[in-house]
């Protein structure tokens, strides 16, 4: 799990998932997604709405990925399909941020504070290469019953489509 939030912050793209492939590119790679309820009940006319494939969510801008999300929940289980991990899977998906910004130095990925992000118990980072961001948070004890902490909630990439 931990291989492709590193990849993401430092690519921006997940395996073959990158920014601007079209809907039917990613599903023949990943197999048929979850749309959003605003998909199927508008059907080509939702735009910017996200397809889910467990923790891995695409937002399609004009057909195209203009927004590529993992969301590692804390408490939680992580899974994506097969084809970005072959070596199983699901994953307990507790991340702190002690943790992840220690694999994100170790990976000499840049990164500074996103003040656009932050507020309140919510923290963000943004890495310099790819603009891309993590979110963190402050979760309590009735979240994580003996474990409150400060805990990695998504690593996501945002692109512009023409």
């Amino acid at each position: 799990m931990m291989n492709l939030l590193i990849e993401l912050a430092g690519t921006g793209a997940v395996g073959p998932i990158h920014g601007g492939m079209t809907l039917a590119e990613a599903t023949a790679v990943l197999g048929p997604g979850h749309p959003h309820p605003a998909i199927r009940l508008l059907g080509g006319k939702a735009d910017g709405y996200p397809h889910r494939w467990d923790s891995l969510y695409l937002t399609f801008t004009r057909d195209r990925v203009s927004s590529i999300k993992l969301e590692p929940w804390p408490g939680h289980t992580f899974s994506v399909p097969s084809p970005l991990a072959p070596e199983g899977g699901p994953y307990e998906s507790t991340v702190t941020k002690q943790e992840f910004l220690a694999a994100v130095d170790e990976a000499r990925i840049g990164y500074a504070d996103d003040e656009h992000l932050t507020s309140g118990d919510q923290t963000a980072i943004r890495f310099a290469d790819t603009a891309a961001t993590a979110l963190f948070a402050e979760i309590d004890d009735k979240i994580l019953p003996g474990r409150p902490g400060c805990y990695l909630l998504a690593v996501s990439k945002h692109f512009e489509v023409a």
